[in-house]
C-alpha cells in the first residue's frame, strides 16, 4: 500500500570510535534539559484539530533547510520560527526505549506548530533518538523490537500528520 506521506529516514550522526565515543551537541543538550518535567498539551491528545500541508508555499527556500525545535524550547521559540526560511521543522525529540516504544516530547502534540509550518508549506518531522549503545543494537536487531518501533513510528506520522522522521541514533557499536 503506498503511503500518502513520503517517509524520510535520516540516520544521523553516525559515530564509530574505538578509543572512545563522541557526545554530539543532541545529546549534551538532552542531558541539560533531562531534569525538566514532563508537560501536557495544551491541545487534543490524539492530534484532533492538525491540519493538512499546504500544498504551494509562497517564497519557499531554494534548497531543504532542516530546523530543529528542542521540546524544552516549545513554549517561547514558535513565535521567532521564520517558516519563510524553513522547508522542514523536526521536532525533538520522541526517545525511542528497547522495546520499541517510541515516547512523545513534553506537551505533544504542539498543534500550534504543526498547523503554522503546515499553513506555510513546511514539513514537520518527528525526530526520534536514543544515545545508547547497547540500547540500538537492540533496536536494530531484535525483529520484534524493529518491527514495534516501525509501527510505532508509523502511527505517531499517521496521527498527528507528520510528513517523516529523522532517526538520531548515536554511538552506534560496529
Amino acid at each position: 500500500m503506498m503511503m500518502k506521506y513520503t517517509l524520510l529516514i535520516l540516520f544521523m550522526l553516525f559515530q564509530w570510535s574505538d578509543a572512545q565515543e563522541t557526545i554530539s551537541i543532541h545529546q549534551i543538550e538532552k542531558v541539560k534539559y533531562s531534569f525538566l518535567p514532563k508537560h501536557k498539551s495544551f491541545f487534543d491528545a490524539n492530534g484532533k484539530g492538525i491540519i493538512p500541508l499546504a500544498a504551494n508555499k509562497v517564497n519557499s527556500p531554494s534548497k531543504v533547510v532542516f530546523g530543529y525545535l528542542p521540546y524544552w524550547e516549545y513554549q517561547t521559540a514558535p513565535v521567532y520560527l521564520q517558516y519563510d526560511l524553513l522547508s522542514h521543522i523536526a521536532a525533538f525529540d520522541f526517545p525511542v526505549a528497547t522495546d520499541g516504544t517510541v515516547s512523545y516530547p513534553s506537551y505533544w502534540p504542539w498543534t500550534d506548530v504543526i498547523n503554522d509550518a503546515h499553513a506555510n508549506g513546511v514539513k514537520m518531522i518527528m525526530c526520534v533518538t536514543n544515545f545508547e549503545t547497547d540500547e540500538i543494537h537492540t533496536i536494530l536487531t531484535t525483529t520484534a523490537t524493529k518491527n514495534n518501533f516501525y509501527a510505532n513510528v508509523k502511527s505517531i506520522i499517521e496521527s498527528y500528520n507528520l510528513q517523516g522522521v529523522n532517526i538520531d541514533f548515536e554511538n552506534i557499536s560496529t
